[in-house]
C-alpha cells in the first residue's frame, strides 16, 4: 500500500503541471480567436474561389484569341510560301 502513495516530490511535479496548464478564460479566448480567424478565412476564401473563376475565364479567352491568331499566321505563312513556289 505504501508504494502506491505519492511521495512530495511527485506532488510537487503535479502541481506545477497543472500550474502550467491554461485557465479557462485563456481556452475561451483562444476558441474565439480561432472561431474569427476560421470565418475570416472562409470569407477570404470564397472571395479567393469566385476571383479564381474570373481569371480563369480571361485565360481561356487569352488562349482563344492566341489560338487564332496563331491559325491565321499559319495560315498566312503558307500562303506567302505558296505564292513563292507557284512564281515562276
Amino acid at each position: 500500500m505504501v508504494h502506491t502513495k505519492l511521495d512530495k516530490e511527485e506532488i510537487n511535479d503535479f502541481k506545477v503541471l497543472c500550474a502550467s496548464l491554461p485557465s479557462r478564460k485563456e481556452i475561451t479566448d483562444l476558441k474565439e480567436l480561432v472561431y474569427t480567424n476560421l470565418a475570416q478565412f472562409g470569407r477570404d476564401n470564397t472571395y479567393f474561389k469566385s476571383e479564381f473563376e474570373v481569371h480563369l475565364g480571361i485565360i481561356r479567352r487569352y488562349d482563344e484569341v492566341i489560338t487564332q491568331k496563331a491559325s491565321k499566321t499559319a495560315l498566312y505563312e503558307t500562303e506567302l510560301k505558296l505564292k513563292k513556289e507557284l512564281q515562276p
